[in-house]
């Protein structure tokens, strides 16, 4: 086990989600570089499948397939200009689509990653007064509360997502969890309070299976600004996680470079709460214990 300052940022992204807007790699380093960090996994969304269609108003889930490589290339520049003072990861964020896993999967191996997220942000489709469309869970709210309103309620909705982390956990391709209970990014305690039996019993199916597949979590310290006002994941799924020896990685989930390294302490004492004595790392999707 490596035993260094944590210092660590493992979930970043270089674009800002918005119309065209510009790919900043050195930008988001040198905001690393800034703020102490020693490592940045740079973890942009995969481009979606050419014939999945985005849902939201500006078409920015992801950047365009035939612009990866060129965002590939950039990041070796980064590393290469860098690389003597910050280290600098390659991973990838990419969304689970159970209809085209093999697709992801030959994806995913076309880059020498040293890390992939898999995250659940697509619920299958809905359909309304809007139309018929891709269901984003985490782009609007009131898109969220058609979700509800389409599957029937808050349960049956957060059901079908950890039923599709679970399935996204039994495929095998990827080695973290990214921001597991997104579920809860509109809720206050308005829609459910975390302690109800059927959702409890949803989480801890779902860490079983995050564990049998060997995948790790984050603490993502997004939600902290979200309407849920605290990380992804709650405390008393982190201290499950734990006594499942779940890896855990910690992460700030920024888009721009204000954002990046943003309340990690918060996650290292969040961590320690939950009865974690180190974090996780990764090179060429190998685990590296790090010491907190």
């Amino acid at each position: 086990m490596n035993e260094r300052p944590v210092h660590v940022d493992y979930h970043t992204h270089v674009i800002e989600h918005g119309l065209a807007k510009p790919r900043r790699v050195g930008e988001i380093v040198q905001a690393a570089l800034e703020r102490g960090l020693s490592t940045i996994c740079l973890t942009d969304h995969y481009p979606l499948p050419p014939w999945y269609e985005d849902p939201t108003d500006e078409k920015d889930c992801a950047m365009a397939l035939t612009d990866y490589p060129i965002y590939q290339q950039e990041v070796t520049q980064a590393i290469e200009e860098f690389g003597d003072r910050i280290q600098i990861r390659r991973g990838a964020e990419v969304d689970w689509f159970a209809d085209h896993a093999e697709w992801t999967r030959q994806e995913v191996n076309r880059w020498p990653f040293d890390y992939v997220m898999g995250s659940v942000h697509f619920i299958g489709r809905i359909s309304d007064s809007l139309g018929e469309r891709n269901f984003l869970l985490d782009y609007k709210e009131e898109e969220f509360q058609r979700g509800v309103e389409f599957f029937g309620g808050i349960e049956p909705l957060v059901r079908s997502y950890y039923g599709e982390v679970q399935a996204m956990a039994r495929s095998g391709i990827f080695d973290g969890v990214g921001h597991l209970d997104l579920v809860k990014k509109y809720n206050d305690g308005d829609l459910f309070s975390g302690d109800e039996t059927w959702y409890r019993e949803a989480v801890v199916n779902t860490l079983n299976a995050i564990s049998r597949y060997g995948m790790s979590i984050e603490i993502n310290t997004a939600g902290f600004d979200k309407k849920c006002h605290e990380a992804y994941p709650s405390l008393w799924i982190l201290q499950e996680a734990r006594a499942k020896s779940i890896p855990l990685t910690i992460s700030s989930d920024g888009h721009v470079p204000e954002i990046i390294g943003k309340n990690l302490g918060s996650a290292v004492e969040l961590a320690k709460a939950a009865g974690y004595d180190h974090l996780t790392e990764y090179e060429r999707r190998q685990r590296i214990a790090v010491q907190i």
